[in-house]
């Protein structure tokens, strides 16, 4: 609390015939045994403006006025004083009033210093109305009512006012900035929130914490009160959680408490993200096998397609093989076509390893990456038969071909296309012994062949084709050359000077060093694919130099922990291919094999540089059509050589290279 003082600046009292000018007193009635015939209205003015000043922004805790009543004159008992207000310049002409009626002060007998409180609403008049001035009246017009005080002139005895307040409260100021740590989870996620600030009289004692609900990050429920934080500080965090229910989102706001109570607490602060509870990944797609279908392959192929993860995570897909055991495209990358951590909608195959024939059932599910959940599982029940033919050995030149045969060879066909969950084939005759003519074979045999090659062409098409994983390795596109630079200086183009195919290739000139070369860094084109063998391969062509010994080479970095491979040469060579002899002008394919294992690709950078290596200084050299491709060979069923046919009756070794094929796919 603060207090403030103030003595009076003028006084003066009026008369019925205007101001007394004998006296600054202040009057208040009418000296009636002093024989006066006039009633005094006294006023006591201060100087507001420093008063109102003082008081801005304040709260009034109390107010007392000092005044001398002269031991001379009147009544010596007790006169009650009443005292009123206005906002009367010092100029006043006419007789002054209270602007609002008068209060009592008390009684004042003769010789009488002293203070006294009076109502709070005299110093808040000057604060809020600009009031200038008290004024002295009474309407006892005997000598009961009269009374004087010493006036502003008197050195000792002049009114005086003390005035005690303190600053007036003000709410909190809410936190400038508000967030969570992570946009999605499984469980707890840190708020965060600063700039916070008390207000006047209202230091911060919490912090209030409620939070609100959403299917889709647009469409948000009421708030709810989840928890207050003590704390006198001007930021803070606390622990919260996603929402109980998978896949909605859910954001927070804060309040500033303090000292002052609820009327003076903060606005709300809404978190500028929200945090949404982690999605299950989503199950993978079975291509195959169809539920309750029938393969010959004692070590079927299974077709799997990764789902869309909501969550944006990559995930890895599993399958519980025969002995109960789950294996997944992350840690068993030699059963998986596609293998590591993988993207949406991708499709990768896996090759069961059957134990026996007989009816199976295998379990599937997917895993998200970092947090490790895993998908609903599904299952799919298939059995693996026995493939049987009548005539077990079909000899050419022995053997006659029998309506028999074909059929057995359509059932055993469709057999397996069902188990791809392809439509039947549609024949386009059907076959009956005795009746069927013998000219229409080659027909069949096509009809056969064909109804193969869809299987085929579906079982490679979701293993992952060897397409060229370098998109821009040919320097045709708009990429032009983002993503090159260069190792031992020089300096890089595209030139229309020498190309493989196309109309331009990299070119390099002022080359330094025998390891100068133009640089790409493969990792991301790596990592997208994931783990297994990989074939880089390059066109190369060296100008004015003679014919030399160059390699193909994939650099890391040892000094840098995310470096593709771990087993790198003083050189920081990963992998080198063979050395091979280019002559001078003209193009020489370079290739390189190397595996990807799953630590190899564990970071989300790296450093898989693709350069050339072992050419002499000076040397100019131009790359051009450059190729990535995952060699996914073994699991890949390889297009038919078929047998060719010739003129006259069927022949049996087509019949049994179809036979021969059944139990691959």
């Amino acid at each position: 609390m603060s207090t403030s003082n103030f003595y009076a600046v003028q006084t003066k009292s009026w008369r019925s015939n205007g101001w007394r000018t004998d006296y600054d007193r202040v009057y208040q009635g009418r000296y009636v045994s002093g024989g006066s015939d006039y009633m005094h209205t006294g006023v006591c003015w201060f100087d507001g403006a420093a008063i109102k000043a003082t008081l801005y922004g304040k709260i009034v805790d109390s107010i007392y006025i000092r005044l001398y009543r002269p031991d001379n004159h009147g009544i010596s008992g007790s006169v009650l004083i009443y005292m009123g207000r206005n906002a009367y310049d010092t100029g006043l002409s006419s007789s002054p009033s209270s602007r609002d009626g008068y209060r009592n002060l008390g009684g004042f007998a003769r010789g009488d210093f002293k203070w006294v409180a009076i109502d709070n609403t005299f110093a808040e008049g000057f604060r809020d109305n600009n009031d200038t001035c008290f004024v002295f009246y009474t309407s006892d017009t005997s000598d009961n009512g009269y009374a004087y005080f010493e006036g502003a002139s008197s050195n000792d005895y002049k009114p005086y006012l003390e005035i005690n307040y303190h600053d007036s409260t003000t709410g909190c100021n809410a936190p400038t900035a508000c967030s969570l740590d992570n946009t999605f989870a499984e469980g707890n996620v840190t708020l965060s929130w600063s700039g916070a600030s008390g207000g006047t009289s209202n230091s911060i004692s919490a912090y209030e914490i409620q939070y609100s609900e959403s299917a889709d990050n647009i469409n948000w429920t009421g708030w709810s009160g989840l928890t207050t934080v003590s704390t006198n500080s001007s930021s803070g965090s606390c622990v919260v959680s996603p929402s109980d229910i998978r896949g909605y989102y859910r954001r927070f706001q804060v309040r500033t408490q303090g000292t002052a109570g609820s009327s003076y607490y903060s606005g709300w602060k809404v978190s500028t993200n929200s945090v949404r509870k982690n999605s299950l990944p989503p199950t993978p797609t079975v291509i195959a096998p169809k539920e309750g279908s029938t393969t010959y392959n004692p070590n079927p192929r299974i077709l799997l397609k990764t789902g869309t993860e909501v969550d944006g995570q990559r995930q890895n897909i599993q399958v519980k093989n025969a002995n109960g055991v789950w294996e997944s495209t992350a840690a068993n990358t030699d059963l998986f076509s596609v293998s590591g951590w993988l993207g949406d909608n991708i499709p990768t195959d896996y090759r069961y390893k059957a134990s026996s024939i007989g009816s199976k059932i295998v379990n599937f599910r997917s895993v998200e990456e970092g947090m490790n959940n895993a998908s609903y599982e599904m299952s799919r029940t298939f059995l693996i038969a026995a493939l049987t033919f009548t005539d077990i050995l079909l000899t050419s030149g022995i053997t006659h071909v029998k309506a028999t045969h074909i059929q057995e060879l359509r059932n055993a066909v469709n057999m397996v296309r069902d188990y791809y969950g392809l439509n039947a084939f549609a024949w386009s005759e059907s076959i009956i012994s005795g009746k069927t003519q013998i000219k229409n074979w080659s027909y069949h045999i096509q009809e056969l062949r064909s109804a193969i090659d869809q299987i085929i062409s579906l079982v490679n098409e979701n293993a992952g084709t060897l397409d060229n994983l370098f998109i821009s390795g040919n320097f045709e596109g708009s990429q032009g050359l983002s993503g090159w630079s260069t190792i031992g200086g020089g300096l890089i183009s595209l030139s229309a000077e020498q190309k493989h195919g196309g109309t331009q290739a990299v070119k390099q000139t002022s080359r330094a060093y025998t390891y100068s070369s133009p640089l790409f860094n493969l990792y991301n084109i790596i990592k997208a694919k994931g783990t297994g063998k990989y074939i880089v391969k390059a066109w190369l062509y060296l100008k004015n130099t003679t014919t030399f010994t160059t390699q193909l080479r994939i650099r890391g970095d040892k000094d840098n922990p995310a470096s593709f491979m771990s087993a790198l040469d003083a050189n920081n060579v990963a992998v080198s291919s063979a050395l091979k002899l280019i002559a001078l002008n003209a193009w020489a394919e370079m290739t390189v094999n190397f595996t990807v294992a799953v630590s190899d690709i564990a970071n989300s950078i790296g450093v898989f540089n693709l350069c050339v290596d072992n050419i002499p200084a000076g040397t100019d050299i131009y790359i051009d059509d450059i190729s990535v491709i995952k060699d996914n060979s073994a699991f890949v069923v390889p297009q038919p050589n078929w047998v060719g046919f010739t003129q006259g009756r069927p022949k049996a070794a087509l019949i049994q290279q179809i036979r021969d094929i059944i139990p691959t796919l």
